[in-house]
């Protein structure tokens, strides 16, 4: 079951048990994708159309979320609320597509622009916090 709030801006899908998983909707927009100064798939930075708005997971999923759709959980570091990995492109289909089924909602990955699109939350700039190198260590592992 799916239980959106009044403004539509927050979708809950209730899988049981008194599991649920979160999605944030992602207004459409246009940005432009691509780094001219990363690796070659990446050039040139190139203007994308995101024509309609779509929902996405608000966290990574959990491996008690994955192992209530999935009934397995493949990870190599347990705990209910961490998120599952050790998960291929072809179980992440499947994990979606069981999803749909059990919620009546059409669920898929992200493309890459949609992922791209809401990294980047609005920004012009190289990362999401800025432009400044030196400080990627604040925000991700690399």
């Amino acid at each position: 079951m799916a239980i959106a709030t009044e403004d539509q801006k927050t979708l809950t899908l209730d899988l049981g048990d008194g599991i649920i998983l979160e999605l944030v909707l992602i207004p459409a927009g246009e940005f432009m994708m691509g780094s001219n100064d990363g690796r070659d798939n990446e050039k040139p930075v190139h203007k994308v159309i995101i024509s309609k708005p779509f929902y996405m997971g608000k966290y990574e999923v959990t491996q008690e979320q994955y192992q209530k759709v999935m009934s397995t959980n493949p990870s190599n570091f347990n705990g209910a609320k961490n998120p599952v990995e050790m998960v291929s492109w072809d179980e992440a289909q499947e994990f979606c597509k069981r999803l749909s089924q059990m919620t009546d909602n059409t669920i898929t990955l992200p493309t890459e622009a949609q992922w791209e699109y809401a990294c980047r939350a609005g920004t012009t700039t190289k990362w999401h916090f800025g432009d400044d190198e030196s400080q990627l260590g604040k925000y991700a592992w690399y």
